[in-house]
């Protein structure tokens, strides 16, 4: 086998440099003495040998070249130590390195992950410098370390201080900078994996560090810690505090370790909107109303946040049945769910019974006419104009004759109101009729005893006979000369009157 031998002692060679493009190994060993350095000035570094290679000493990257890449044919190269030092650029990761047992230091310039995975060895540590960092969407560093009742253990300098009075056994680490993402949210470009061997009863506080090129544009001081315990599919809020000039986000009382990231948004995906259906009751006036509260079934919230609105919320007669209500549940970030219930309005109160029986009103307005001692041909010519008008109306009348009718009447009453009508008795009559010319122009005024006038002849008292006349005056109202038709409900003799406005 052939091997490349550099054997750089400190005692004697400080450094080596080499300034060509690509520092390549075909094969073998490179091997320095501990304390040498082995520099590339706007150099890459390539494992071609076929094989793991081991570089002992410090590799040293330096320059100024847009990239440099550690790559190569090889699977992965074992480095003691690595330091980016470079004054513009990055390194990029064509391969997988494992830092043996010494320091990656990344002094100036990224390093971009660019896919593969940087392995910490059982004493190797990484350490960066503010904007100087580790990156990369895909691609990861990995380090595992025995932890019993750590102390602020910042595991081989990644970024995650861990205390616990408990025994973890052996844990693995793991960071990563994909961005993590739930419910439309989105978090810093920074996350840790924690794999104890033991990972209940913990009891654990964690600080987060994070480098301010990781922000991912959120809100720094609005950033909040999240845990994943399924590989970042769904996260939970933690109750954290930060600390925007550490760079850190802090958390107490986790009884497990798992995914941790930051976010200022709400990666909860917990929002959900849960309906329930309702019977209400309509009110005397014909109303009900309901609240979100009234329809809610349990929903939940997400990031501890959680309004609810409901529509519609009022209900009347137009609504008695069934109705379909939108409840929407808010929280996070903007993020909103929603459900349908079906809410049953119910007229147990009979308020919506809104038929109005026009002839019996009129009956009943009759009573009341009679009994105010009026003058007879004045009482005769309101009770009989009303009589006319309930006629029509149980006869098949159009609404519109209906109407006019009892119109005449108000005008009549109108016109003779403190003129042989009590004003106060007046306006009382005038307010009955007006009600029911209402309910009929509205399409609620009915006869509701229209069977009442078919009865055979021979079965009608006179009083009967009368209330079964059926007049029409057109047209109405007339100036100089007006054609009157009467029906009787039996052949006989019948007499007409005609008043005139003053009775």
């Amino acid at each position: 086998m052939r091997f490349l031998y550099l054997i750089l002692c400190s005692l004697f060679i400080s450094s080596w440099s080499y300034t060509q493009t690509t520092f390549k190994i075909t094969g073998g060993k490179v091997k320095a003495a501990d304390g040498s350095y082995l520099t590339l000035q706007n150099a890459g570094f390539a494992n071609n040998s076929g094989s793991p290679l081991e570089v002992g000493g410090n590799v040293v990257l330096r320059g100024n070249a847009a990239s440099a890449t550690i790559g190569g044919t090889a699977p992965y190269t074992i480095f003691k130590s690595l330091t980016v030092n470079k004054s513009s650029g990055e390194v990029q990761l064509g391969s997988h390195i494992t830092i043996a047992d010494g320091l990656m230091n990344v002094l100036s310039g990224d390093v971009n992950l660019n896919g593969y995975i940087i392995t910490l060895g059982p004493t190797a540590a990484i350490s960066e410098t503010p904007g100087n960092t580790v990156k990369g969407a895909a691609g990861y560093i990995v380090a595992t370390r025995g932890l019993n009742a750590p102390a602020a253990d910042n595991v081989a300098g990644m970024g995650l201080e861990i205390t616990s009075a408990a025994n973890l056994g052996h844990v693995e680490v793991v960071r990563g900078h994909g961005a993590q993402s739930a419910g439309g949210s989105t978090s810093i470009l920074r996350y840790f994996e924690v794999s104890p061997e033991f990972n209940t009863g913990l009891g654990a506080s964690i600080v987060f560090h994070y480098d301010g090129s990781e922000l991912n544009g959120q809100a720094e001081g609005q950033l909040k810690l999240f845990q994943s315990d399924d590989g970042g599919a769904s996260w939970t809020l933690l109750s954290g505090a930060v600390n925007t000039s550490a760079n850190t986000v802090s958390a107490t009382g986790l009884e497990h370790l798992s995914r941790f990231t930051l976010s200022a948004e709400c990666l909860e995906a917990t929002l959900q909107a849960v309906c329930q259906d309702i019977t209400v009751q309509l009110d005397a006036n014909g109303s009900a109303s309901i609240t979100a509260a009234d329809i809610d079934g349990g929903s939940t919230g997400a990031c501890g946040q959680l309004s609810l609105s409901a529509s519609p919320t009022s209900f009347s007669c137009a609504e008695v049945g069934a109705a379909n209500v939108t409840l929407t549940a808010m929280g996070g970030v903007g993020a909103e769910s929603t459900c349908t219930a079906t809410v049953t309005i119910e007229d147990n109160a009979g308020a919506c019974n809104q038929v109005v029986c026009v002839d019996a009103a009129i009956s009943n307005l009759i009573v009341y006419i009679e009994g105010l001692g009026l003058n007879g041909s004045l009482e005769r010519a309101i009770t009989r104009r009303l009589e006319l008008a309930s006629n029509r109306l149980c006869s098949g009348a159009v609404v519109s004759v209906v109407v006019s009718s009892l119109e005449s009447v108000i005008d009549y009453v109108a016109y003779r109101s403190g003129n042989g009508i009590p004003p106060a008795a007046a306006d009382d009559i005038i307010a009955e009729i007006q009600d029911m010319a209402d309910a009929l122009n509205a399409g609620t005024g009915e006869c509701c005893a229209a069977a009442a006038f078919s009865l055979a002849a021979g079965d009608l008292g006179l009083s009967e006979v009368e209330r079964a006349y059926h007049l029409e005056v057109f047209p109405n109202p007339f100036t100089n000369q007006a054609t009157i038709r009467f029906y009787l409900p039996q052949p006989g003799t019948a007499s007409l009157e005609v008043f005139n406005l003053q009775g």
